[in-house]
């Protein structure tokens, strides 16, 4: 019915080295056409985040629809003062210690 990829990244300097600072990449989430507009997407990140929130990992990101992914919890990255600045990187937080890592890059 669907599928949902979560991977482990790390935050990346604005001149494109990695970092220490490890996020949880959510995606790509797909659903079979015939299952659409009946919740499997949005059963699959409800059911993902819990498993992801007891990781060590910063936060989850992903490449969002602004206007949907805020439902779960997401908030875009530049609140958190990461990049890139696109309205659809959005960002799920898990730990206060990413507030340390503003101008570093998601890997998106």
């Amino acid at each position: 019915m669907g599928h949902l990829l979560i991977s482990r990244e790390r935050l990346r300097t604005p001149d494109d080295q990695p970092t220490d600072a490890e996020v949880l990449l959510l995606g790509p989430i797909s659903v079979l056409p015939e299952y659409r507009r009946q919740g499997v997407g949005s059963a699959l990140i409800h059911s993902a985040l819990p498993i992801c929130q007891a990781r060590p990992e910063l936060a989850v990101v992903l490449a969002g629809h602004p206007e949907y992914d805020p439902r779960f919890g997401f908030v875009a990255a530049r609140e958190f003062g990461l990049l890139p600045d696109w309205d659809a990187a959005m960002i799920y937080p898990f730990r206060p210690e990413l507030n340390h890592h503003a101008g570093l890059k998601l890997p998106l």
